[in-house]
């Protein structure tokens, strides 16, 4: 039998455990891709707010077992069945494809080694003399 409280091993640590909340789930995704929270509860529907939005009810419903209808009132009073069909549209994806990622900007660098013309130019400096003070 273990005792916990005052003779209790300091290894056995009482622990709080917090619950997660959807709002947590939402605000998560939306530093993860740089998508305001309000589009993602919001009534956008672009194919990636979508895809977002999708992804993060089937997160609620994975990991705060909540009911379709709770998780939906958490996503601007959306319907039950918005949520069953967007929990439904991720788990039917590959592993893979389901979380949605941002974009990623490609920034095209010019390659000057190939034309000397093209070659930035050559920023000279003055040098300033030197005064010894006497």
């Amino acid at each position: 039998m273990i005792l916990m409280g005052e003779f209790a091993p300091p290894y056995f640590i009482e622990v709080e455990m917090r619950k997660i909340k959807v709002m947590d789930i939402i605000r998560q995704e939306s530093e993860r891709t740089g998508v305001p929270v309000e589009d993602i509860i919001g009534e956008k529907r672009t194919h990636e707010i979508c895809h977002l939005r999708h992804y993060c009810m089937w997160r609620a419903k994975i990991e705060t077992g909540l009911s379709y209808p709770q998780i939906g009132r958490s996503f601007g009073n959306k319907d039950h069945t918005s949520v069953l069909n967007g929990v439904k549209r991720i788990e039917s994806m590959p592993m893979e494809e389901r979380r949605w990622d941002p974009p990623k900007v490609k920034m095209k660098i010019p390659d000057y080694s190939k034309n000397d013309d093209m070659m930035p130019p050559k920023t000279i400096f003055p040098i300033q003399p030197i005064y010894k003070v006497a």
